[in-house]
């Protein structure tokens, strides 16, 4: 099966080609999302290699699931964005997450600049720990809001909320980021 009409082609239809065994079509749909899902995996788990095998099964499973795809009966970006989150909630509960303590030899820079990205990446470094702190839930709602770049309802319905629960949660999630940065900014 041929595709036509590039990148404009909208998801569903281009899963429906992949459900006919059309190879290049899941790779056009794994190009247009893979960035991001990894990204977003990436920000839920502790390392790249794990976020990577998750965000592989994931990609394995919508392969799997193409030829019983049906047009109408969801958001393919909203079914791999919940598989990939399912399957990080299964891995990090598999595995004790460990502090991500940048080493010394990562922050040397020769650069004349060097004290500008020391700063940056400890400030990188405080947001990322703070993100970690968060409940679960939270957390998951400031990964798929601002490392997968969802709309809120794409994100809620990932999450299984209605959109207003998921936005009273994403609204937690800020007022606890700020007070932990705010204290650890008064801490410094």
């Amino acid at each position: 099966m041929e595709i036509t009409g590039g990148a404009a082609q909208p998801d569903e239809e281009l899963m429906r080609l992949a459900g006919q065994g059309d190879q290049r079509a899941f790779a056009r749909l794994l190009e247009r999302h893979l960035p991001r899902c990894l990204a977003t995996a990436r920000r839920l788990l502790a390392g790249q290699a794990e976020a990577e095998d998750v965000v592989q099964e994931a990609c394995l499973r919508l392969w799997r699931k193409a030829p019983a795809w049906r047009q109408g009966s969801g958001s393919v970006t909203t079914w791999l964005y919940r598989v990939m989150l399912n399957l990080a909630i299964d891995a990090r509960r598999r595995t004790r997450r460990l502090t991500d303590d940048a080493p010394l030899a990562a922050l040397a820079d020769p650069n004349p600049d060097g004290f500008d990205r020391y700063a940056s990446l400890q400030r990188d470094a405080r947001v990322r720990m703070a993100v970690d702190r968060l409940p679960e839930r939270q957390r998951e709602a400031v990964a798929l809001t601002y490392s997968a770049g969802l709309t809120n309802a794409a994100a809620a319905q990932a999450m299984g909320l209605r959109v207003k629960a998921f936005e009273a949660l994403l609204v937690r999630a800020k007022r606890s980021l700020r007070a932990t940065l705010a204290a650890e900014i008064g801490e410094s």
